[in-house]
């Protein structure tokens, strides 16, 4: 199975059905998703003033923008700029 994330009109979905009682798992079941998936989303975008779907889905768009920006040797060149970086790594032996 693919995964995709969860659309705008998901996440309103989410809101409302919460709002109105349902718990997490039947939440899922009319959305379509995984128990896990909404109770990850909305414990990962609760706020001071609750769960707030169109926030939630800004931060999302901004983590996946940040992830696409990784690129997959990044860590190895920070270990190789930390070595250069270190007392003495800058001189040539004789």
């Amino acid at each position: 199975m693919r995964y995709t994330q969860l659309t705008q009109e998901e996440r309103y979905q989410i809101h409302a059905f919460k709002q109105t009682g349902y718990s997490q798992t039947e939440v899922a079941a009319i959305v379509g998703r995984d128990k896990g998936t909404v109770s990850r989303e909305l414990r990962r975008n609760q706020g001071l003033k609750g769960y707030r779907p169109r926030q939630a889905h800004r931060l999302a768009l901004a983590r996946a923008t940040r992830a696409a920006y990784q690129q997959p040797g990044l860590a190895a060149s920070r270990s190789v700029a930390a070595q250069r970086a270190e007392p003495g790594a800058d001189r040539r032996s004789a």
